[in-house]
């Protein structure tokens, strides 16, 4: 029976994710797209070195695009962060001490509803 009722395809896991945060099925919101860095010419190069000591031997090579997600997030969310969290450690990293580093990948970073036509990407919970 479970077979039958119980149907797996592509995006599940992002529709249960989805659910489960709280997000109604039935606003525009819950197509929203991860923050995620523009890359279609090649122009995004992050410095790994100076944001997270002993980057490139401390993290497995499947962890690294997790990294890149989770920057593009903060830097995403950069001005909520600092005025919800004013004091937190996190503001004393180098990547929120430096003058540079954000405002330098900020424009690369791209989000959206259903679909980001700039960067092509596509949510899978509605691709057709």
């Amino acid at each position: 029976m479970q077979s039958r009722y119980i149907l797996e395809g592509e995006g599940g896991d992002q529709l249960c994710g989805r659910a489960a945060s709280g997000l109604s099925l039935l606003d525009q919101s819950f197509g929203c797209l991860p923050p995620h860095f523009d890359d279609s010419e090649g122009l995004v190069h992050i410095r790994w070195h100076e944001i997270v000591p002993n980057f490139d031997t401390l993290y497995p090579n499947s962890f690294k695009p997790v990294m890149r997600m989770l920057l593009a997030s903060v830097i995403y969310h950069e001005k909520y962060i600092r005025e919800s969290l004013p004091s937190h450690p996190v503001l004393q990293t180098p990547l929120f001490t430096s003058a540079t580093f954000i405002p330098s990948l900020r424009d690369k970073v791209a989000a959206g509803t259903f679909t980001n036509t700039r960067t092509g990407t596509r949510d899978k919970i509605v691709q057709v």
